[in-house]
């Protein structure tokens, strides 16, 4: 479920995934490419302090205040689009409410 939502997203979304450090992502796929299998290996190994995070990248550099607006209200779109991610990681523990 979690990947048939996620192919619907628009282009440019990848997920990411970490074992702790956002900053240097272990894995990251297109959301387009983003299968059962993958979510099953990502899942298998996420533990403590991992993330698996939905992302959407600018260049901060050419990053205008409505830019940033925009790219807020993408992330929140998406997240309305793909449910089954968001339920996903509610029950893993990995968001809190």
């Amino acid at each position: 479920m979690v990947a048939t939502q996620a192919a619907l997203l628009a282009d440019g979304f990848e997920m990411a995934f970490d074992t702790g450090d956002v900053a240097r992502p272990t894995e990251v796929l297109a959301v387009k490419s983003v299968d059962a299998a993958w979510l099953g290996t990502i899942a298998s190994s996420a533990v403590g302090v991992s993330h698996l995070r939905l992302r959407l990248r600018m260049d901060p550099l050419t990053l205008a205040i409505q830019d940033a607006r925009e790219l807020v209200g993408a992330g929140r779109q998406a997240v309305e689009q793909c449910p089954a991610l968001w339920d996903m990681l509610s029950a893993s523990g990995h968001l809190a409410p």
